[in-house]
């Protein structure tokens, strides 16, 4: 199982549950996945998102009616924003012989957001000395459905228009990486520089 909902590139809690429903017991080691997928079959584009050894969750050999539980972590993919499915697998590989191998795959549906950051200025001098230092302050608010959760890198330009033709920098990239995540609709944060 995992978030039915995520933002693209976030780092997500993914579990599942591997219960051996055979009439005896099955030796280790073998590998379980999680991959993303835009459907609910395994193919060749499907993206594996984590792989485990199952002997790193269970004492060989699994017994009938035995069961594990696996619990970590996987970064879906930046992709485009849309519905989704993370597909698990126990036995990958196919490296343990069964009564049925079709039963070695579930799936979760999970819909991947973005954010939309919205920036507004404070108001500036509008006229300056060159090499004079003048204060830069700005607002950023996420309006959008999903949490910013990846950094990014924030810039300040001087321009003769908004449309920034012949960008010239005014003061260095600033990387955000202590302001991430950003809700959605949460509390916008403010930047000085």
């Amino acid at each position: 199982l995992a978030e039915s909902v995520a933002a693209v590139g976030e780092t997500i809690q993914v579990s599942w549950r591997v219960d051996n429903a055979g009439p005896t017991g099955v030796l280790s080691p073998w590998w379980d996945a999680v991959y993303f997928s835009a459907d609910q079959a395994l193919g060749l584009d499907d993206l594996l998102l984590r792989d485990v050894l199952q002997e790193d969750y269970v004492t060989s050999p699994l017994l009938a009616g035995e069961s594990y539980e696996v619990q970590t972590n996987a970064t879906v993919p930046s992709v485009q924003p849309g519905d989704y499915f993370l597909l698990f697998v126990t036995d990958r590989g196919n490296d343990r012989h069964e009564i049925d191998e079709e039963n070695n795959l579930d799936w979760w549906p999970i819909r991947l957001q973005v954010p939309d950051l919205i920036v507004s200025a404070e108001p500036t001098p509008d006229h300056a000395v060159v090499g004079e230092k003048i204060p830069v302050e700005w607002t950023v608010t996420n309006v959008g459905s999903a949490r910013g959760c990846l950094d990014w890198t924030e810039r300040i330009f001087i321009a003769d228009s908004p449309d920034l033709p012949g960008q010239a920098m005014l003061v260095p990239s600033m990387p955000t990486g202590n302001r991430a995540p950003l809700p959605a609709g949460g509390p916008p944060y403010s930047g000085r520089a």
